[in-house]
């Protein structure tokens, strides 16, 4: 038999090596130009050989080809990488996808490789099971956001669930002090620097923002609804002084007006009935991404922003990622979905001075009023911080080029930083290692130098990340319909000189096709010389022995992402993906984007909580600070489903409520007291409370005596 399996990973991971093992025999794979590792892996299949292949169609999903397996046979596949946490706060965030949504393809990405890049027979239960054995780092802490683990002797622990959502895993160390640089360096030509810059008092200023919620196929059900209220959510908290303009895109954009207006009562009344739409269709986010870029701005000293409410689910990154970088306007996007397309929202942000943020529309998951607050505020401030690495000895980044040359020094091309963002540097010394690594900040005042956290990385993980972010910035660029001398100058940027010499044809076509075979040979050069696979690249491994042909091939599913439409996993209807005949083996006759109608029960709720009152009286603070209501102490349980959270008041309170559900070190929800009309403030929240779970909400005030105040929840 032959396995067929669409595997996930992260989209920045650097792949390392795969190893195979039928049985008690194990094989190491090899690295191969992909042509000849598909004619290898294909002969082996044929002559009866047990084989294994493993590509690359799009940055986080990797197909997986196992062929050879004998009944009753145990075959084990393991794939190392390496992958770099992405800072928030005091604390590391990893997101590791553990299936694969499905995405929409343009027509005119017919012949792309991406379009390869689907999960194989999305069921919602694929009948396969996720486990997670990690040992816990002994400096710090390790929360999982998204199962219920458990620790034992130093060890985090998953058993038995289904794998339908991004396993989300945050690393908090003992001590991290956010004003320092962390500093990587693997003792050779590689290094990471990671920055968070202090935040310093700016004034806020006022906003000029486009939201863009996507209405396609895939939002459908409770993302969509999820996708609503942070719209409503959005059009409550702007100001006066702001401006706005409101798309809803499918296949189709709809546009509230031409370009932004003014935040007045009957324009957001206008946005709030443009909501009422209910019509749907494919994801054509970079057509109507385009058309938010390029509208005019009606007053050059508002902060122009872009945001974007989506799964991100489409398979056009490299266009996307090209249609945002560079301009005027900052992109940041809200994902909602339990297993979004992260690589493609981080690197929207990215290249554009953005802010991503992920989200599911589960209520046990991160309160989406919270996370739209904290990016409102973030678009308040101006983008007026950078940071820069210098060191005394030529290097490169793989994402903005050559260290320029200034008084001996070379300086890395200077990262505007977004109010809340982290800044990564990957850097390379060309030839020699460079004597130091200086980190350089800015605000509003001079650049200053600021301290340095420096962490050996022994090994080859930095050059593996390095060459990772490398060759998929290079296939972004090849595949962004750039024009060719302005992808030979990025390569040559990058200290990859491109000599195309003299091409031999007379037409334009096939002058471009003659450089673009060029450019994959490289693609390929690289990829072969410092053993990261492409698109271009494949793993494959063969068994030497003979053993016995190939009668049936089994796709193996992914799990339908949880939150999802069911009827996007149509084959959920049979239970089972049966096998199929060798010769009439298509995986693609697997993925069908179609919705088609299915009976499915519906999924049982919460109970409703009922209007409950968790504080009515005259808070008494020390410090600042004071709990109103703690389930443990009080002795009164809160149990179900939390929708709202209203809070009244005679005269004014300033400061903020924080409300925590379980976990004591991170508020589920922020409620800012200044944005009070008339002494009162209904805030919509979404979480699950469940029977025991601990309840406790606290006030946050510089108020010495404050008022009266009543807090209700239901």
């Amino acid at each position: 038999m032959e396995a067929i399996y669409n595997f996930p990973l992260p989209g920045d991971a650097a792949m390392d090596k795969v190893l195979v093992r039928f049985g008690k025999v194990r094989i190491s794979t090899e690295l191969k130009e992909r042509k000849e590792a598909e004619a290898e892996y294909g002969k082996a299949r044929k002559a009866g050989r047990q084989a294994a292949l493993l590509t690359r169609e799009s940055p986080d999903v990797f197909p997986l080809r196992v062929a050879g397996i004998s009944p009753g046979q145990k075959v084990v596949v393991t794939t190392s990488f390496f992958v770099l946490g992405e800072q928030h706060g005091t604390a590391f965030e990893f997101r590791i996808p553990l299936t694969i949504a499905p995405r929409y393809s343009r027509r005119d990405e017919m012949s792309s490789p991406r379009l390869k890049g689907q999960p194989t027979a999305p069921m919602i239960d694929p009948s396969h099971r996720f486990l997670m054995d990690l040992e816990i780092p002994a400096a710090g802490k390790v929360i999982c956001d998204s199962f219920p683990a458990v620790e034992i002797d130093g060890r985090m622990l998953l058993d038995n669930v289904v794998p339908d959502r991004d396993l989300l895993l945050r690393w908090v160390p003992e001590q991290l002090d956010e004003s320092s640089a962390i500093v990587m360096d693997d003792g050779k030509k590689h290094f990471a620097v990671v920055v968070t810059p202090p935040r310093s008092p700016s004034k806020l200023r006022g906003r000029e923002i486009i939201l863009m919620l996507d209405r396609s196929g895939s939002m459908s059900g409770v993302k969509w609804e999820a996708a609503t209220w942070t719209a409503e959510r959005f059009l409550g908290s702007l100001l006066p002084n702001d401006r706005f303009n409101l798309c809803l895109f499918h296949d189709r954009s709809f546009w509230l007006d031409r370009h932004p207006v003014l935040a007045t009562k009957e324009n957001v009344e206008r946005a709030k009935e443009m909501l009422g739409r209910t019509d749907s269709g494919g994801t054509e986010l970079g057509v109507a991404l385009e058309q938010a870029m390029n509208q005019p701005s009606m007053d050059e000293s508002l902060v122009k922003h872009v945001l974007v409410v989506t799964d991100a689910e489409v398979t056009d990154e490299d266009r996307i990622i090209h249609v945002v970088e560079g301009r005027d306007r900052r992109c940041s996007v809200i994902c909602i979905d339990s297993a979004p397309n992260s690589h493609l929202a981080r690197e929207m942000a990215r290249a554009s001075h953005g802010v991503a943020r992920f989200l599911t529309s589960d209520p046990d998951e991160k309160d989406i009023a919270s996370s739209l607050d904290e990016i409102m505020e973030i678009f308040a401030s101006p983008l007026d911080g950078w940071a820069s690495v210098a060191t005394d000895q030529p290097a490169a980044d793989p994402r903005t080029g050559e260290y320029q040359k200034v008084q001996g020094i070379y300086a890395a091309a200077e990262e505007l930083i977004p109010e809340g963002r982290s800044v990564l540097f990957l850097g390379r010394f060309k030839a020699k290692r460079g004597s130091f690594l200086d980190v350089w900040t800015k605000g509003k005042d001079e650049g200053f130098k600021i301290p340095v956290n420096a962490v050996h990385v022994p090994g080859k993980a930095l050059s593996k990340l390095y060459w990772a972010v490398t060759l998929d910035r290079m296939e972004q660029v090849i595949a962004s319909e750039r024009a060719t001398e302005e992808i030979v100058s990025w390569l040559a940027a990058m200290g990859i000189p491109v000599k195309l010499g003299t091409a031999s044809k007379v037409y334009r076509e096939n002058k471009e096709r003659e450089i673009r075979k060029h450019l994959k040979q490289i693609l390929v050069e690289l990829s072969l010389k410092h053993g990261v696979p492409c698109s271009e690249t494949a793993f494959v491994a063969v068994r030497k022995e003979p053993g016995m042909n190939v009668t049936m091939v089994a796709p193996v599913p992914n799990a339908l992402p949880a939150g999802w439409d069911e009827r996007f996993a149509p084959l959920s209807n049979i239970g089972v993906v049966n096998a199929l005949k060798a010769d009439q083996a298509d995986p693609g006759a697997y993925y069908n984007m179609a919705i088609t109608s299915k009976a499915v029960p519906e999924p049982a709720h919460p109970v409703q909580v009922y209007p409950k009152v968790l504080f009515n009286g005259v808070p008494s603070l020390v410090n600042g600070r004071t709990v109103l209501f703690d389930s443990k102490r009080d002795g009164s349980d809160v149990t179900g489903l939390l929708t709202v959270l209203q809070v009244w008041t005679e005269g004014t309170i300033t400061g903020k409520i924080l409300l925590y559900v379980r976990d004591l070190s991170t508020p589920r929800i922020k409620l800012d007291l200044g944005q009070m009309k008339d002494g009162e403030l209904v805030r919509p929240i979404n979480l699950s409370v469940n029977h025991g779970d601990r309840v406790v909400l606290e006030l946050v005030s510089e108020q010495i005596s404050p008022n009266k105040l009543s807090v209700t929840v239901r």
